[in-house]
Formats: structure tokens, C-alpha cells, sequence
């Protein structure tokens, strides 16, 4: 563990503040997003701005299909307690030694659970 990496707690009230700390940070530009909304899970959206724009750069209508790409929505991994919801971009690019296209991570939210207000939370803020 590093001295600039604060420490892990099982509190899940101090693990939010360390969370809520990450937004006010100019350097720190991973966490978007924290939920904390009554009688519901929390959940944090991560993405970086360049996973943002090759999903417009990729997945939009105007894109020739010779470079259109896929965007995909893996809605939910158990973490144990936690869900992680994942997208992922696929280009129509092919690799020359598996012949398949790369998968590339885009943005992702760790929750509570899927419900549709989670969900909702997620992608309005995309």
C-alpha cells in the first residue's frame, strides 16, 4: 500500500466519503458520479472522458460502416456484495493473429442492485 492510496474500511459510510472526496479532486477524473438516494443502494459511475468520446466517435449514426463499431451493456457482475455494470465498445477492426475484433471497456457502475432507477441513474449521466 502506498502513503498517497488512503486505506480500505469495512464502514461503508467512510468508504463513501473517500468516494465523495474523488469528485472534488482536479486530478481525479475516474469517478463521475456518486448515488446515495434513501431506502436505496448506492452506486458509483467511472468512466474517463476519452471512453465517452470513442463511443461517440465509434458507435454513432454518421459513422461510415466500415469503422461503425458495437456498444454493449453487460448488465450486471457479482462482486461480492456488489454489481458491476460494464459496456464495452467493439470495433470493426480484426486482429491478424486471432482474426477477432478487440473489446474495449467503456464506462461502468458498481451498485446495489440492477433495478431501473440504478439503471436510470447510470446512463442519464452518461
Amino acid at each position: 500500500m502506498t502513503a498517497d492510496r488512503p486505506k480500505s474500511s469495512s464502514n461503508l459510510a467512510n468508504e463513501l466519503q473517500m468516494l465523495f472526496s474523488h469528485l472534488s479532486h482536479d486530478n481525479e477524473d475516474f469517478v463521475q458520479a456518486v448515488s446515495c438516494l434513501l431506502r436505496r443502494a448506492p452506486s458509483v459511475v467511472l468512466y474517463k472522458q476519452q471512453q465517452i468520446d470513442d463511443i461517440t466517435t465509434f458507435c454513432c449514426r454518421n459513422i461510415p460502416e466500415n469503422v461503425k463499431s458495437v456498444f454493449s451493456v453487460d448488465r450486471t457482475f457479482n462482486l461480492s456484495s456488489l454489481s458491476v455494470t460494464v459496456t464495452t465498445v467493439t470495433r470493426k477492426v480484426v486482429r491478424n493473429t486471432t482474426h477477432e475484433a478487440p473489446i474495449f471497456v467503456g464506462p461502468m457502475m458498481l451498485h446495489g442492485h440492477g433495478k431501473f432507477p440504478t439503471n436510470l441513474h447510470f446512463f442519464s449521466t452518461l
